[in-house]
């Protein structure tokens, strides 16, 4: 059934299973008499005194327009509330960019620094094992040599930074 506002339409989806017998008796009675046929002249025949009622159609498992829309209200709520607990879930594994004890990261803006944070949380995400972890950031240290005009020598310079500063060195044994 549709109107014509479709802010208040509301679509039944029947099978023809369930109005398959619906009207039957109505036709058949109307044949007896001699009346047209049902659907014929738009009008419903009279019942027959003493005729049996036709049986009307069950009703349990029909719902009240408005307690759909308190159940979806409900449903909405608990998955917005759902959405929030796994998303605070997420955020207790916090990335940290220490950009203080770094000897260049300290000299770009703020800005830059949430965006490394929010890049490599997104990378963390993406990425589940050691193995696919390494691999990105080998493509990542390809891309920076290419954009940076860097040598491989350049590179593993970089390598050996990494390997002797102890500026991070505690948070690095911290998360062995």
């Amino acid at each position: 059934v549709f109107g014509k506002n479709n802010d208040y339409t509301i679509e039944l989806q029947l099978s023809l299973n369930d109005v398959k017998g619906l009207g039957a008796e109505d036709e058949k009675e109307a044949e007896k008499a001699g009346n047209e046929p049902a659907g014929g002249g738009g009008m419903t025949p009279e019942p027959m005194p003493g005729a049996e009622e036709p049986p009307a159609p069950e009703l349990a498992w029909v719902v009240k327009y408005g307690d759909v829309l308190t159940e979806s209200a409900i449903i909405a709520k608990q998955l917005i509330s759902e959405k929030k607990t796994k998303k605070s879930a997420k955020d207790t594994k916090k990335t940290e960019i220490y950009a203080d004890q770094s000897r260049m990261l300290k000299r770009l803006p703020k800005h830059f620094i949430s965006q490394l944070k929010r890049i490599i949380d997104m990378l963390d995400q993406k990425t589940k094992t050691v193995s696919e972890k390494e691999r990105l950031i080998a493509d990542i240290l390809d891309n920076l040599q290419i954009n940076f005009n860097l040598d491989a020598k350049h590179i593993t310079k970089s390598f050996e930074f990494h390997k002797s500063q102890k500026r991070l060195q505690k948070y690095i044994d911290k998360n062995k």
